[in-house]
Order: structure tokens, then sequence, then C-alpha cells
């Protein structure tokens, strides 16, 4: 505690020094932010743009992926003239949460099902037209495995009924990964392989997930025990490569006060 209060007393003696360091870091952070505010507007206009013209590939039957964009504020992705996705967005922004993610896929039928039929044909008593004239009815039923059709047909006067049933629903498995060079990448397996899926949109916002400004602000403490002896202590600011910070030390030939500056090797 001794130490913790001498760290203090010179803390209080270079006020002025840390008045001014303090000031500096938020010049350079309130610059920082507006210049990144600007860059994050461009980004989102050009990042929509390839979100729309990212192309699906199948990478085997029934496998499909897709690169998805980085951007900040993903809700500016989805196009709120659907009035399903305008619930959506209105839903997001009620409720106040932050989108981390968001995808659109457009599932099609790779061909159309063409197959001949299980037809019987039966007398279907007297035409309402003509009571001379016996009406002919063909029942007809395909099971196509996802989807089974049923109907009949009658004659004189002509008439017909159909029933498509769905036999077993639509499984899509979509999978979101981040790969090595931080891009990002959309992975969607459909369980029928007759059905195309093309994923039309695909964003991911990760500074969701990023850390809030209180969170970047570090009290950093270190001592030096071999060679001369010190103590120091400090606050210091994390941004993204970079970190800005002011420190204090007390040696054993005198004290001072400085800045800190740190920058990250790795991404």
């Amino acid at each position: 505690m001794a130490i913790f209060k001498l760290i203090l007393s010179y803390t209080l003696k270079y006020w002025k020094l840390a008045i001014g360091i303090i000031v500096i870091l938020i010049i350079g952070y309130i610059g920082y932010g507006c210049g990144a505010k600007s860059r994050n507007n461009e980004i989102s206009v050009l990042a929509t743009q390839v979100a729309q013209n990212e192309k699906t590939i199948e990478i085997k039957n029934g496998l499909y992926a897709t690169a998805i964009v980085q951007m900040d504020g993903l809700t500016k992705l989805l196009d709120t003239k659907q009035a399903e996705v305008a619930e959506l967005k209105k839903q997001i922004d009620d409720s106040q949460t932050q989108l981390l993610t968001t995808q659109q896929l457009v599932i099609v039928w790779k061909k159309a099902y063409e197959s001949a039929l299980n037809v019987h044909q039966t007398p279907a008593g007297p035409s309402p037209d003509d009571p001379k004239i016996v009406r002919k009815r063909v029942d007809f039923e395909k099971d196509f495995g996802p989807i089974a059709v049923n109907g009949f047909t009658l004659t004189d006067p002509p008439y017909g009924f159909i029933s498509i049933k769905q036999m077993r629903p639509l499984k899509l498995t979509v999978a979101v990964a981040r790969n090595k060079n931080g891009t990002w990448n959309s992975f969607v397996t459909s369980s029928e392989p007759t059905m195309s899926v093309d994923v039309v949109l695909a964003g991911v916002d990760t500074g969701v997930l990023a850390q809030t400004w209180k969170q970047k602000i570090w009290l950093d403490i270190g001592t030096d025990f071999i060679g001369e002896k010190r103590i120091s202590a400090g606050l210091s600011y994390h941004f993204d490569r970079i970190s800005l910070g002011a420190q204090c030390s007390v040696m054993s030939n005198g004290n001072g006060c400085g800045l800190t500056l740190g920058f990250r090797l790795f991404k």
C-alpha cells in the first residue's frame, strides 16, 4: 500500500502533465472516431453492393458456400422494400438489439418434377349436361420424395382436381466460419439434393462482439527487479492496432511520468 500511495503522490505532483496527457488522448480518440465513422459510411455502401453480388458455389451435391461481407450496422443490408424484411428490421430496432449476422437464402428446384403417374379410370355416373352420357373419372398419384401429387379428372363436362403435399421437411443447415486470414464464409447444406440454394445476401458485424470503450481502458502495473529497481503504474487505451497511455514510475534514483505507446504485432 505504501508503494501505491507513493505513486499516487507523484501523480498528484505532476497533475498538469497528467491532464495534458489525458487531453491528448481524448483529442486523438475523437479524431480517430470521426475518421472511422466517415470510413465506415463509405465502406457500408460498398459492402452492400459487394454482399449483393457475392456468388454462391455448390461445393458438392447439397453443400453450398459463399463469402460473407464484414461491415458495421448490418441492418443497412436489409431490403425494407420487402414487407417481411421491413418487419424484421423494425423488430430489431424496437428491441434495441444488435445484428451479428444476416443471410438471405433463395431455394428453387433444380429442375421440374416430371414422371409418368399411377392412374386408373372408373365410370363416374351420368353427365349433368346429358344423362345419356356416362362421365369418366381418372385418378392419378405420384410420390416424388419431398412432395407427393394426387388428384382426379372428370369428363363431360371436364373437371380436374389436384393436391400437392409436402412429404418431409426441407432442412437447411447454415454455418458461419471465419478463415485464418480474417475473412468470413457461409456454408449451407440442404437435405434435398433436388433443391438449389443461393445465398443472395450475407453479412457479419464483428463489432457486436467488440469491447466497449470502457473495456479498452487498462490499468498497467510493472516492476523491474533485475538491475535498477523500479515500479510503475498507469492507464492505457487500446485501439484496434495500437495503444496509448500514461504512466508514472518510482525508481531508486528518481521518479517520473510519461507516455506509453504499444503496437499489436499480430492481427
